[in-house]
């Protein structure tokens, strides 16, 4: 049996309700970054190791959070944190085997 070690992570759901449209897309390109001809700008979420899941909801590390968190209350933006426990890396596989006899591909 595998060990494995787990870590915590927020799932934050936010409503952008009330806000201007500008004040939605300035508030869109801290959290999620933004990309402009080739250049990409990495957001804070992904700065801390999170990522995006939806329209209105991301994953971010339990400890990296405090930061994301301020600027959705500075905002004015509702929101709800989940507590989820994750394993902090996946599992690595001792070797590959493909399931089809040799040459069946």
């Amino acid at each position: 049996m595998l060990c494995r070690v787990f870590a915590a992570f927020f799932i934050v759901t936010y409503s952008l309700e009330g806000l201007s449209q500008r004040e939605k897309q300035k508030l869109g390109y801290k959290l999620f970054g933004s990309e402009v001809g080739e250049r990409r700008y990495i957001g804070l979420v992904e700065q801390g190791g999170g990522r995006r899941l939806g329209r209105g909801c991301f994953l971010v590390p339990k400890e990296k959070a405090e930061g994301v968190l301020n600027i959705l209350a500075e905002c004015g933006v509702k929101y709800e944190i989940l507590e989820a426990y994750m394993p902090s890396k996946p599992p690595k596989l001792a070797g590959f085997t493909w399931l089809f006899p040799s040459g069946e591909r």
